[in-house]
Protein backbone atom coordinates (compact mmCIF):
# COMPACT_ATOMS: atom_id res chain seq x y z
CA UNK A 1 0.00 0.00 0.00
CA UNK A 2 1.43 3.66 -0.62
CA UNK A 3 0.43 6.46 0.77
CA UNK A 4 0.45 10.10 -0.41
CA UNK A 5 2.07 13.14 1.82
CA UNK A 6 0.64 16.76 1.47
CA UNK A 7 2.18 19.84 3.39
CA UNK A 8 0.57 22.60 4.09
CA UNK A 9 2.29 25.71 5.10
CA UNK A 10 0.42 28.94 6.00
CA UNK A 11 1.48 32.20 7.25
CA UNK A 12 0.82 32.96 11.24
CA UNK A 13 0.91 35.91 12.72
CA UNK A 14 2.14 35.65 16.18
CA UNK A 15 2.20 39.08 17.96
CA UNK A 16 4.34 38.90 21.61
CA UNK A 17 2.88 39.20 25.07
CA UNK A 18 1.15 42.64 25.76
CA UNK A 19 3.04 44.75 28.21
CA UNK A 20 2.02 47.88 29.92
CA UNK A 21 5.26 48.87 31.61
CA UNK A 22 5.93 51.94 32.21
CA UNK A 23 8.21 54.41 33.68
CA UNK A 24 7.43 58.55 35.10
CA UNK A 25 9.48 61.10 34.84
CA UNK A 26 9.02 64.58 36.84
CA UNK A 27 9.04 67.32 34.37
CA UNK A 28 8.64 70.03 37.20
CA UNK A 29 7.13 69.60 41.04
CA UNK A 30 3.51 69.20 39.66
CA UNK A 31 3.91 67.92 35.79
CA UNK A 32 4.94 64.37 35.37
CA UNK A 33 5.37 62.69 32.25
CA UNK A 34 4.80 58.89 31.69
CA UNK A 35 5.89 56.74 29.20
CA UNK A 36 5.30 53.26 28.02
CA UNK A 37 8.22 51.01 27.70
CA UNK A 38 6.49 48.19 25.30
CA UNK A 39 6.52 50.66 22.01
CA UNK A 40 8.26 48.62 19.37
CA UNK A 41 5.09 47.39 17.93
CA UNK A 42 2.80 49.38 15.74
CA UNK A 43 -0.72 48.91 16.23
CA UNK A 44 -0.84 49.62 19.94
CA UNK A 45 -3.58 51.52 21.43
CA UNK A 46 -2.08 52.97 25.04
CA UNK A 47 -4.94 54.68 27.13
CA UNK A 48 -3.74 56.60 30.44
CA UNK A 49 -5.49 57.30 33.55
CA UNK A 50 -3.88 60.13 35.73
CA UNK A 51 -5.10 58.76 39.16
CA UNK A 52 -7.52 61.71 39.75
CA UNK A 53 -10.01 61.91 36.80
CA UNK A 54 -8.30 62.52 33.64
CA UNK A 55 -7.22 60.09 30.78
CA UNK A 56 -4.71 60.23 28.12
CA UNK A 57 -3.91 58.47 24.56
CA UNK A 58 -0.13 57.93 23.40
CA UNK A 59 2.63 56.20 23.54
CA UNK A 60 4.00 58.88 25.75
CA UNK A 61 1.45 61.41 27.99
CA UNK A 62 2.24 64.29 30.62
CA UNK A 63 0.06 65.33 33.00
CA UNK A 64 -0.05 68.91 35.62
CA UNK A 65 -1.68 67.87 38.95
CA UNK A 66 -3.22 70.56 40.71
CA UNK A 67 -3.50 69.34 44.52
CA UNK A 68 -1.12 66.99 46.55
CA UNK A 69 -1.72 63.89 47.33
CA UNK A 70 -1.10 59.85 46.46
CA UNK A 71 -2.75 58.89 43.12
CA UNK A 72 -2.49 55.53 40.67
CA UNK A 73 -1.74 55.99 37.41
CA UNK A 74 -3.15 53.19 34.82
CA UNK A 75 -1.75 52.30 31.67
CA UNK A 76 -3.69 50.12 29.56
CA UNK A 77 -2.01 48.82 26.10
CA UNK A 78 -3.94 47.06 23.65
CA UNK A 79 -2.53 45.26 20.54
CA UNK A 80 -4.22 44.31 17.44
CA UNK A 81 -6.07 41.01 18.50
CA UNK A 82 -7.86 42.41 21.58
CA UNK A 83 -4.86 41.32 23.92
CA UNK A 84 -4.09 43.73 26.17
CA UNK A 85 -2.37 44.36 29.95
CA UNK A 86 -2.71 46.99 32.85
CA UNK A 87 -0.31 48.45 34.93
CA UNK A 88 -0.87 50.41 37.98
CA UNK A 89 2.45 52.63 39.38
CA UNK A 90 1.60 54.48 42.76
CA UNK A 91 2.26 58.55 42.62
CA UNK A 92 2.87 60.46 45.58
CA UNK A 93 3.05 64.42 44.61
CA UNK A 94 4.01 66.71 47.86
CA UNK A 95 4.84 70.16 46.05
CA UNK A 96 5.15 72.81 48.03
CA UNK A 97 3.70 74.58 45.45
CA UNK A 98 0.53 73.11 45.68
CA UNK A 99 0.01 74.04 49.14
CA UNK A 100 -2.40 76.35 50.03
CA UNK A 101 -1.02 79.94 50.27
CA UNK A 102 -2.57 82.14 52.61
CA UNK A 103 -4.33 84.61 49.72
CA UNK A 104 -7.53 84.43 48.23
CA UNK A 105 -5.93 83.93 44.81
CA UNK A 106 -3.62 80.79 46.17
CA UNK A 107 -0.43 82.75 44.67
CA UNK A 108 2.89 81.79 45.30
CA UNK A 109 6.16 82.18 43.33
CA UNK A 110 9.40 79.66 43.39
CA UNK A 111 12.07 79.34 43.51
CA UNK A 112 12.32 81.81 45.95
CA UNK A 113 15.33 83.20 45.97
CA UNK A 114 16.69 82.78 42.38
CA UNK A 115 19.69 83.48 40.31
CA UNK A 116 17.98 83.34 37.04
CA UNK A 117 14.06 82.95 36.61
CA UNK A 118 11.15 81.78 38.42
CA UNK A 119 7.27 80.81 37.74
CA UNK A 120 4.47 82.51 39.71
CA UNK A 121 1.43 80.49 39.96
CA UNK A 122 -2.67 81.23 40.76
CA UNK A 123 -5.65 79.82 41.04
CA UNK A 124 -9.11 81.09 40.23
CA UNK A 125 -12.23 79.97 40.76
CA UNK A 126 -14.04 81.49 37.93
CA UNK A 127 -12.37 82.90 34.63
CA UNK A 128 -11.28 86.51 34.94
CA UNK A 129 -9.31 88.97 34.00
CA UNK A 130 -5.52 88.86 35.63
CA UNK A 131 -2.78 91.79 36.00
CA UNK A 132 0.90 90.67 37.26
CA UNK A 133 3.19 93.26 37.38
CA UNK A 134 6.83 92.84 38.77
CA UNK A 135 8.28 96.27 40.58
CA UNK A 136 11.55 97.03 42.23
CA UNK A 137 11.06 97.76 46.16
CA UNK A 138 10.22 101.13 45.61
CA UNK A 139 7.32 100.00 43.57
CA UNK A 140 7.23 103.01 41.32
CA UNK A 141 6.47 101.90 37.42
CA UNK A 142 6.40 98.66 36.54
CA UNK A 143 9.39 96.49 35.29
CA UNK A 144 7.62 94.25 33.48
CA UNK A 145 3.93 93.50 33.14
CA UNK A 146 1.36 91.05 31.80
CA UNK A 147 -2.24 90.65 31.34
CA UNK A 148 -4.32 87.29 30.87
CA UNK A 149 -7.56 88.14 29.09
CA UNK A 150 -10.01 85.52 30.25
CA UNK A 151 -7.52 83.28 32.24
CA UNK A 152 -9.20 79.98 32.84
CA UNK A 153 -10.69 79.14 36.62
CA UNK A 154 -7.98 76.46 38.00
CA UNK A 155 -4.55 77.09 38.47
CA UNK A 156 -2.12 78.90 35.86
CA UNK A 157 2.04 78.73 35.36
CA UNK A 158 3.88 81.00 34.10
CA UNK A 159 7.94 81.37 34.07
CA UNK A 160 9.72 84.20 33.69
CA UNK A 161 13.57 85.00 32.98
CA UNK A 162 14.60 87.52 35.19
CA UNK A 163 18.44 87.88 33.35
CA UNK A 164 16.67 88.53 30.12
CA UNK A 165 15.06 91.50 31.25
CA UNK A 166 18.23 93.12 32.26
CA UNK A 167 17.73 93.88 35.45
CA UNK A 168 20.10 93.92 38.35
CA UNK A 169 20.38 91.98 41.18
CA UNK A 170 17.63 92.74 44.48
CA UNK A 171 14.52 92.92 46.30
CA UNK A 172 11.82 93.16 44.08
CA UNK A 173 7.58 92.78 44.22
CA UNK A 174 5.00 90.66 42.20
CA UNK A 175 1.84 91.97 42.49
CA UNK A 176 -1.05 90.17 41.39
CA UNK A 177 -4.42 91.05 40.46
CA UNK A 178 -8.16 89.89 39.51
CA UNK A 179 -11.20 91.86 39.83
CA UNK A 180 -11.13 93.06 43.61
CA UNK A 181 -8.44 90.53 44.61
CA UNK A 182 -4.83 90.95 44.70
CA UNK A 183 -1.85 89.60 46.19
CA UNK A 184 1.97 89.90 46.13
CA UNK A 185 5.29 88.44 46.92
CA UNK A 186 8.48 89.79 47.44
CA UNK A 187 10.77 88.35 45.22
CA UNK A 188 14.79 88.09 45.61
CA UNK A 189 16.97 88.00 42.63
CA UNK A 190 20.77 86.93 42.71
CA UNK A 191 22.31 86.95 39.80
Amino acid sequence: TQYCQRQLVKPMLVLPEVSADFVTQNLNRERVQFAALDTLIGGYSYDWQSGNGFTGQGKKWAHTYDQNGRYVVRLIVDNLLGCSDTSEVPLVLSSPNLKPQENVLDFYLYPNPTNESFTYKFRLNQTDDVRVELFDILGQDPIWARTWKQAPAGTSYEELNLKRLGISGGTYVLKLRSGTASAQVKLFFTP
